[in-house]
């Protein structure tokens, strides 16, 4: 438990320093921040993030409502709220756990927030994510970028081959108190068992009556 905190506080320590080269003030307006991420290695960004997943952006909502496009800084329309939810369909996920289809990402609704900018609907992105309790986010320096085939196979060099969605979704049946994955065919056989037994038993007792008669 406390090697866990711990790996989730250097994370956090790490994410900081990404986005801590500075909020430099840029305008006449004292909110107005720009964003400013460190140059990073792949591998550093890949070991970041809880879990990285590739797929199509198919929407980006505020407060539930679609936007006509995702915001960018020359396109960031008025009373956003501070967090936009970027919806995905996950086609895979470099490591074997449960994706949500579609996938749910928060993100600040600005890039001077450090939040997500200039992506396009229908995309395929590399999005590189923090889990928290199940709610995934990412930002401006989190590493995500639009994916294809020549950036998966960096990614795959650092994080091992990806799985398909819908493999990582399946269902695994697991013993109680064991990480060891329990087959279907182990759980089965003993039921299997019972019922052959059963059978045999009737029909020995079939022959045993017609010996009789």
């Amino acid at each position: 438990m406390l090697g866990d905190v711990m790996e989730r506080v250097r994370r956090v320590l790490l994410a900081a320093m990404l986005a801590g080269t500075g909020l430099v003030l840029f305008g006449p307006s004292p909110a107005a921040y720009a964003c400013s991420c460190a140059q990073v290695p792949l591998a550093e960004r890949a070991e970041m993030a809880d879990v990285v997943v590739s797929g199509v952006l198919v929407a980006v909502e505020a407060d539930g409502v679609p936007l006509d496009e995702p915001p960018s800084s020359e396109n960031l329309p008025e009373g956003l709220p501070s967090t936009l939810t970027y919806l995905v369909e996950p086609e895979l996920v470099w490591a074997e756990r449960q994706i949500p289809r579609p996938l749910e990402v928060l993100s600040a609704a600005s890039g001077a927030s450090c939040g997500l900018e200039g992506l396009e609907l229908g995309v395929v992105y590399a999005f590189f994510l923090t889990d928290d309790d199940g709610t995934y986010r990412t930002g401006l320096c989190s590493g995500t970028r639009q994916s294809g085939a020549a950036f998966e196979r960096r990614l795959s060099e650092v994080l091992g081959d990806p799985f398909p969605v819908t493999t990582a979704r399946s269902a695994r049946l697991t013993k109680v108190g064991s990480d060891e994955p329990t087959a279907f065919v182990d759980l089965a056989m003993p039921g299997v068992i019972g019922v052959g037994v059963g059978l045999l038993g009737l029909i020995f007792l079939q022959i045993l009556r017609r010996l009789r008669s």
